[in-house]
Order: structure tokens, then C-alpha cells, then sequence
């Protein structure tokens, strides 16, 4: 797999994530088939590459087709999505430098996963655990990200967890950016060179 697909799989996983959140706040309901990849992505500490975080691109399908609208087809950019995904990779830097916080959130997942035989990740109680990590390692950081939709639905403490959830998967998808050396410049001046790779997979998958 090339460098650029490499990356743009990373890249697909924080558009994908800002999605989710966004549909689940708008909607109340959320792409069921994304929203347990990109949950079971958090839990998947070892995969044997980038893609198998993700399963293959099949997984990251929805935040393949998100990055090249927000990066290569500007009338059908979603500004809100735009922002949660550069906060998202914001947060994400912020948290690498932390090395007490990343390993205090670390065995967080750990215990998460040690329960997956008896709970799927997309069970409530392990939603609900997601997001109390979210909460309580990166809500206190900066950039705060504010996730817009309908109040009732956002009122909803499900949906909260939800939110908190995918957009932890956000945050793992913005680590895994940097480990594939991802960085800003490189998506400022590499964003047809990322789109075409997004467009690859998408073709392939």
C-alpha cells in the first residue's frame, strides 16, 4: 500500500468519526455498519497494519467518501465536519505530548477490551465507558469540541455517550495520522495527493 493511501485511511478515520457525531446529535441515529468500526478501532491495539484497524477499507468507507468531498469538492464541504476534524487532530497532537494522560487513557481501552467477549464495544455499557473516557482524559483539553444538532437529541444521555464515543475514535484515528506521519503541512499541500489515494481505496474496496 502506498504512503498516500496509508495516510488517507488514517485521515478517513477522523472525517468518519466527526460524521458520526454529527449524525447522531442532527439525527438521533447514526450508520450503524461505521459507528461499530470505527468504536472496534479504538479497541484494536495491534493490528498487523494501518488497515487492519479498520478491518480494510470497506470499514472506513463512509470517512473515505467524507475526506475527498472536504478535500478535493469545495461545494460539497460540510464546514462543521471540517472543524471537529482539524480539533480532532489538534487534540489528538496535544494528547501524544502528554504522556501521563495517553497512558492513564491507554488503560482505560485496555480494560474496555479486556471485556469485549462478553460485551460487543457498540453495547451500552461499553459506549457509556467510552465516553467516560473521552470525558475524563480529553474533554479537559483544548480545542473543546462542541457538537451541534437537535436539543432533544442531544439531551439524550445515550446519545451523549454515543458522541463522546465516536469522537474518541476520532482521537485514535488522529494518533494513527501521526504515526503515519501525518502532519499539517501535509494536509494543506497534500490534499489532491490524499484525495486521489482516498479515491483508490474507495475504487478497490
Amino acid at each position: 500500500m502506498r504512503p498516500d493511501e496509508v495516510r488517507a485511511i488514517a485521515l478517513a478515520g477522523v472525517f468518519q468519526a466527526a460524521v458520526l457525531a454529527q449524525q447522531i446529535a442532527q439525527t438521533g441515529m447514526v450508520d450503524t455498519a461505521s459507528f461499530e468500526v470505527s468504536l472496534n478501532s479504538i479497541v484494536e491495539t495491534d493490528p498487523a497494519d494501518v488497515a487492519g484497524v479498520y478491518g480494510n477499507a470497506v470499514g472506513i468507507r463512509l470517512g473515505l467518501q467524507t475526506l475527498i468531498r472536504q478535500l478535493d469538492r469545495p461545494r460539497e464541504r460540510n464546514l462543521e465536519i471540517t472543524r471537529h476534524a482539524v480539533s480532532l487532530l489538534q487534540l489528538a497532537h496535544r494528547l501524544s505530548r502528554d504522556p501521563k494522560r495517553l497512558a492513564d487513557l491507554a488503560g482505560g481501552i485496555e480494560a474496555i477490551a479486556s471485556r469485549r467477549e462478553d460485551h460487543p464495544v457498540t453495547h451500552d455499557n461499553q459506549v457509556a465507558a467510552l465516553a467516560e473516557l473521552y470525558q475524563r482524559d480529553i474533554s479537559t483539553m483544548t480545542p473543546r469540541i462542541m457538537v451541534s444538532g437537535e436539543p432533544l437529541h442531544l439531551q439524550n444521555p445515550a446519545n451523549q455517550h454515543r458522541i463522546r464515543a465516536a469522537l474518541l475514535a476520532g482521537i485514535r484515528a488522529g494518533i494513527l495520522w501521526q504515526q503515519c506521519e501525518g502532519s499539517r503541512w501535509r494536509l494543506l499541500f497534500g490534499r489532491r495527493a490524499l484525495a486521489a489515494a482516498a479515491q483508490r481505496l474507495l475504487a478497490a474496496a
